[in-house]
């Protein structure tokens, strides 16, 4: 048995459906703070709705910059499958059903169903280690420094013009 979840993740919030099947009776929506502390209560819940296995649950969610990677993290650690999806890809996917994805819960579902359409076709989500997080945190880190030297950069630049003509 495969239970498909979907996140729908953002700063503040998860928006979760479980797809047992594809029926709207089928379809379970919770919605979760996006915080470590919730963590445990969203294992229960998923286990408890899914009736199975953590093994057996296949969680997808999109990648968004950094929101997503706390929770897969616990999850993957947790045991559970884990599908990180290119957000284009899965939009396309949600276009070609006809699919209109205007609200955090109808975006759960689509996610949902993309996850269990692409189950065979795209590989399961293994996290980094922890060294290759950390230098991954410190590029990203770097990168923005970077834009921000030259954002100031050019702002110094436009005073000094517009010093000298003032």
């Amino acid at each position: 048995m495969r239970v498909n979840v979907e996140i729908d993740v953002s700063k503040d919030s998860l928006d979760f459906c479980l797809l047992l099947n594809q029926t709207k009776s089928g379809r379970k929506f919770r919605c979760f703070k996006n915080r470590e502390v919730d963590y445990s209560a969203i294992h229960d819940w998923v286990l408890k709705q899914a009736g199975c296995q953590p093994n057996e649950v296949v969680i997808t969610m999109e990648s968004t910059g950094v929101y997503h990677e706390a929770i897969a993290l616990y999850l993957h650690s947790a045991g559970f499958q884990i599908i990180i999806s290119n957000p284009g890809k899965a939009k396309k996917y949600s276009q070609s059903l006809g699919l209109i994805h205007k609200t955090d819960k109808s975006d759960s579902y689509m996610l949902a169903r993309y996850g269990d359409a692409q189950y065979e076709h795209i590989p399961l989500w293994k996290p980094d280690t922890d060294n290759v997080r950390k230098i991954k945190s410190l590029i990203r880190r770097l990168s923005e420094l970077e834009k921000d030297r030259l954002r100031e950069s050019n702002r110094l630049e436009a005073s000094k013009i517009r010093g000298s003509y003032g």
